[in-house]
């Protein structure tokens, strides 16, 4: 497991406890903010509204791209929810930030109104954050009276023995106390990761049948599909032409490449999830997900690339994916029926699509030609 580095001097058993019995995700976006901060700016007081937006900020991909869930506690989806009743948000990896989106399209009152929800949000994070370094005297202490009581333990601890607890309160920031905030400096990765590790033990559990949910909790990064989009263009020169699934129409060159289940929810550019379809339909499509009507064009298409590219010897780092997904070797794939081949990427597509509508994917996509 990974824990807080040491110290003789701190009370790193109380930051060790920081994330014990979580109900919801504040805690972990509030520890990260505060992390990032430290990162960028050499101050030592913070103001609670910067924190509150750089947790919105963290948040937004893993709620809204990727569709995780926090727990019924949780409260950050209406937040979100909020957002997406006002503007479609940009979630490419090349989109200006969410509060800069958020800053530069939305009129005067609903901005004010997404801030003013963030805050009423976190109101409580800054002093259960630290609770556990005043742990015995909060003890059976009535839920009204806990927060002013942190509050002021903080404010007195910081003045004659700020190794107790990591920051205190001045107006609307935070203070790091000095001994603190030199130990966060000194060891923000491994701070960082033991935050990590928690959060996504935390996501786990909240989304036990998701994959991937390390590579969720970030923003996405830039991509490159260039082996799929090469692999693709080579079937389509031997083949002859490729159709696309959706709309039967012959792709060229141009093409895009789609995830029958979106990358949102596989996080992976396997190539059997991958197909080639006009530029329109991809950007109509988004990450909706298909009707399963289309899952008879898709392995019939995934059938004729696969045979046509081991026919002719081409493009064997790409067939690596389908040994994968089927846990054979080329030559034993080729043998398979069509029946059975295709059987085996609806076995693996058809609950993934499940699981992705429970999540809140949009589902029972269609294509309308216009």
């Amino acid at each position: 497991m990974v824990k807080p580095p040491d110290d003789s001097f701190l009370s790193i058993d109380k930051l060790s406890a920081v994330f014990n019995d979580t109900t919801n995700s504040y805690k972990f976006y509030w520890f990260l903010a505060i992390l990032e901060e430290v990162k960028e700016s050499n101050s030592s007081s913070i103001k609670i509204e910067a924190l509150y937006k750089r947790m919105m900020t963290s948040v937004w991909y893993p709620l809204d791209y990727f569709k995780l869930s926090f727990g019924k506690s949780d409260s950050f989806k209406s937040v979100a929810q909020y957002i997406s009743s006002k503007q479609t948000i940009d979630n490419s990896s090349s989109a200006e930030p969410l509060l800069n989106q958020i800053d530069n399209k939305f009129d005067e009152q609903s901005r004010e109104q997404v801030y003013s929800l963030m805050k009423q949000l976190v109101r409580w994070v800054p002093f259960r954050f630290i609770r556990p370094f005043f742990a015995e005297q909060t003890r059976r202490m009535p839920d009204t009276k806990v927060n002013q009581t942190i509050k002021q333990l903080a404010n007195s601890v910081s003045v004659n023995n700020p190794e107790l607890c990591i920051y205190h309160f001045e107006g609307d920031s935070i203070i790091l106390n000095q001994c603190w905030k030199e130990y966060l400096t000194r060891n923000l990765g491994i701070l960082m990761a033991f935050t990590f590790w928690h959060l996504v033990k935390f996501v786990q559990k909240n989304n036990p049948n998701v994959i991937g949910i390390s590579e969720k909790i970030f923003k996405p990064g830039q991509r490159s599909l260039r082996r799929n989009i090469e692999s693709w263009k080579t079937f389509i020169s031997l083949n002859g032409k490729a159709s696309c699934i959706y709309s039967g129409e012959d792709v060229n060159t141009g093409f895009s490449l789609d995830h029958f289940v979106p990358w949102s929810f596989t996080v992976h550019d396997l190539n059997w999830n991958i197909v080639p379809i006009t530029k329109q339909i991809n950007s109509s499509k988004n990450d909706c997900l298909p009707s399963l009507e289309y899952l008879k064009p898709l392995t019939s298409l995934q059938h004729s690339f696969f045979h046509v590219l081991t026919e002719h010897q081409k493009c064997s780092d790409i067939l690596e994916d389908y040994c994968l997904l089927f846990n054979r070797n080329i030559a034993d794939i080729r043998e398979m029926s069509l029946f059975d081949f295709e059987l085996k990427i609806t076995e693996t597509i058809t609950p993934m699509i499940q699981i992705a509508s429970n999540m809140g994917f949009k589902t029972n996509w269609i294509y309308v030609n216009r």
